[in-house]
Formats: C-alpha cells, sequence, structure tokens
C-alpha cells in the first residue's frame, strides 16, 4: 500500500486482546531506519466495565508547572507535587521534570530538541485519584472529577492542558479498566507574555481552588458558566493579535458579569442589567469584588490614551476599544485610528480582569502573578476584610 492510499479512515488495534478503534490518518512520516510515525485522530475507545476501582492513574499533556514543595516523613524535600483534596476526593499530581524527556546529543556532541520542541506536545505529569476514606468507587464516578481538573489545569495555565489515558486499578493493584481518547490540548510552550496566566509553578494554588471547583461543578448551572468562561479566557489569552483577545475577554467578562451579579449576588436585576452600560456594569462587578478599576500605573500607553480621550477608568477603556472593533460605524463616529492605539495594554488588562474574576469566584486568597508587573503578588480583596464577594450593595432594578 502506498503511503497517499495509507491516508484517511482506517482501524487501531490496541494490545493486549487487539481491541478496536476508529481512526483517522492525517500525515505519515516514514523513517530509515526506525519507525514511522502516523499522526491523526482516534476515537474515544473504553476498556474494562470500571464498575469496583480502588485508585485512577491518568497523564497530563503541557501543563509544564512543576508543583508545590512538599516534604516526607523522613524529611526529604523536593519540588513537583501537587495535592488536591475536595468532595470526598484526593488528586495527586506528580511533574515528571525534565530528565523524563532529555534533549538528544547529537554526533557533533550539542544538543537537539526536545520532544515538546519537535513534536509540540509531551506528558509532562502523572496523577492518581482515589477516595479520601478509601472506598471503591465506579469509573462513571471519576468523569466529573476528572472533566473539572481538565478545565482547573486549562485556567491555571491559560492554554488547553490535556487530561488523558486513565488507568483504573482494583484493591489489587490490577488494570480493570482503561479509556483511550485524547481532549483538545494547546501546542507547545510559548514564549513571553502570549500564553502567560496567574498561576505561580511553585504555589498551592491547585489545591487552594480545587475544593471550590468541586463545589460549583455540582450545580450544572455553574458549572457551564465556568465551562464557557474558562474556555473563552483560554482562547483569548494565546491570541497573536490583542485586539481580537481584547474582544474575546470583554465577551468573558460580560458573561461573569451576568453569572455573578444577576445570578448569583442578585444585586442587579435581568432588567436592569440590560439597561445599564456595560463599562458600568463591569465597574460594579470589580468593585464588588475587591478588584480595583483605576488603570494600572504600569500601562503608561493605556494611561496616556485614557486620558487623552477622557476614558474614566479600566472598564471604560476596555469596552470602548473593543466597541472600535465590533462596532465600525462607532469607530468612525469617535475618530479613533485603530492601528496606534494600545491593545496590548488593553489585551492585558482585560486579560488580569478574567483572571481576578474567576479566583474571586473560587474564593482564591492566596499569591498569583499579576501579569501587569510580571511579580508575584497577593491578590487585592486579601486585607480588605471582604473574605467572601459581596452580595449586599444597593440592588438596580428595570
Amino acid at each position: 500500500m502506498g503511503i497517499q492510499e495509507a491516508r484517511g479512515p482506517a482501524t487501531l488495534l490496541i494490545p493486549p486482546g487487539g481491541s478496536e478503534a476508529s481512526c483517522v490518518i492525517g500525515g505519515i512520516h516514514v523513517s530509515h531506519p526506525g519507525p514511522s510515525r502516523y499522526t491523526g485522530t482516534v476515537d474515544r475507545l473504553t476498556r474494562g466495565s470500571g464498575e469496583v476501582l480502588s485508585s485512577v492513574r491518568f497523564h497530563v499533556v503541557n501543563f509544564g508547572a512543576r508543583g508545590a514543595v512538599i516534604q516526607d516523613d523522613e524529611g526529604h524535600r523536593w519540588t513537583g507535587r501537587n495535592v488536591l483534596e475536595g468532595g470526598g476526593w484526593r488528586v495527586l499530581l506528580d511533574w515528571l521534570g525534565p530528565k523524563a524527556y532529555p534533549r538528544p546529543r547529537k554526533p557533533d556532541g550539542s544538543l537537539g530538541e526536545s520532544v515538546l520542541e519537535r513534536e509540540g506536545y509531551e506528558i509532562t505529569h502523572v496523577g492518581s485519584l482515589q477516595r479520601l476514606d478509601d472506598a471503591s468507587f465506579t469509573a462513571a464516578d471519576t468523569r466529573p472529577v476528572l472533566d473539572l481538573l481538565f478545565w482547573l489545569l486549562t485556567f491555571a495555565r491559560g492554554r488547553w492542558c490535556g487530561v488523558l489515558l486513565p488507568v483504573g486499578l482494583d484493591v489489587g493493584g490490577e488494570r480493570v479498566w482503561e479509556q483511550w481518547g485524547v481532549p483538545k490540548v494547546h501546542q507547545r510552550t510559548p514564549t513571553g507574555d502570549q500564553g502567560s496566566s496567574w498561576y505561580l509553578p511553585d504555589s498551592e494554588a491547585l489545591g487552594l481552588t480545587f475544593p471550590m471547583m468541586v463545589s460549583q461543578w455540582s450545580d450544572p448551572a455553574w458549572q457551564e458558566v465556568l465551562r464557557l468562561a474558562i474556555d473563552l479566557y483560554a482562547t483569548a489569552n494565546v491570541q497573536s493579535s490583542s485586539s481580537i483577545a481584547l474582544v474575546i475577554a470583554q465577551a468573558t467578562l460580560e458573561l461573569l458579569a451576568w453569572a455573578v451579579l444577576v445570578e448569583r449576588q442578585q444585586v442587579i436585576s435581568r432588567t436592569g442589567f440590560k439597561k445599564l452600560e456595560t463599562s458600568a456594569t463591569l465597574k460594579r462587578l470589580l468593585d464588588n469584588s475587591g478588584i480595583p478599576i483605576e488603570i494600572p500605573a504600569g500601562l503608561p500607553k493605556l494611561s496616556a490614551e485614557a486620558a487623552d480621550r477622557q476614558w474614566e477608568n479600566g472598564p471604560h477603556v476596555i469596552t470602548s476599544l473593543r466597541n472600535a472593533v465590533v462596532h465600525p460605524t462607532w469607530n468612525r463616529h469617535t475618530g479613533l485610528g485603530i492601528p496606534d492605539l494600545p491593545w496590548q495594554d488593553a489585551a492585558r488588562l482585560s486579560l488580569w480582569y478574567v483572571e481576578l474574576i474567576l479566583l474571586r469566584f473560587l474564593e482564591y486568597a492566596g499569591p498569583y502573578r499579576n501579569r501587569l508587573t510580571f511579580s508575584e503578588e497577593t491578590v487585592p480583596w486579601v486585607g480588605q476584610g471582604r473574605g467572601k464577594p459581596d452580595t449586599n450593595g444597593e440592588r438596580v432594578t428595570g
């Protein structure tokens, strides 16, 4: 069979037992000597009933961050483990480290590309999941936990990080269930501000946010809010175009404003929400969350543009610039010169707002990486005497 003939629909046989999964071969790289490489997509395949499990092991792709510093009973310390507990579950995430995928040495003595550099994907962590009381569970019980973990890691990294290849073990450690399939994953780890996030690699932020994530996941309405908000956030965060990133991030803020102010805090009625200017709505959202609305000093170009155009605060800036993209007639009326606007500063500010609102939503009160200053800081609502979001503000009605 020729190379071209081999592309397209095919059947993948997975040992042991030769289970079959439908797949589509998109590309073939023939290597002489050595095995050829096939790329494409494969349908999800499940083997085993998964009715009685003691633990589940899985892998994480492209998360990159190491983990918190931990110490065992003998006093040994190392960096690379995250412990997440909530909802009766315990998750351990162990970083594989750079030695798991070393850069090969070429015949001339120089170092070649790592797996991540060459292929764009790399298994960075192995994980385990089990009940806190060591009780048995089913494969169906694990699906929402692994699902929310996927979304939490994506939020932390600011990029899609796959949680894949779960394997269920019985009390004797025998493999009795497994699932083949790969979720959406962003390729590679970028440099610079593109693709950065609030997460500090050596912090305990995952463990601190996990319990509230589990709590919110049990409510279908709030689960939908988190899924969509994190989806939009990750999409905006990897955009090479700052103007597109700003538009997506501002849409995320509007979603969160409705969810928090109307549905959760109920300080604005549905009719009142529709009557308010978007900038006023976002200002209310940030005020109620203990997040400053003033344009940060670290964005001098944005501050100068705002002063020149009499934009009052951060929400006013990002909504005005968003309108310049999505409403061309509004742009002509105001005389905005789109190429000359500080889009990168505005995109960073809007993404900063999204990160902080989501962290507030998860009641996080620890350190984070401020993308505006590139420094480690404490979230702004800590020290304000506001342990939880304000729910006593004046109600806006229709």
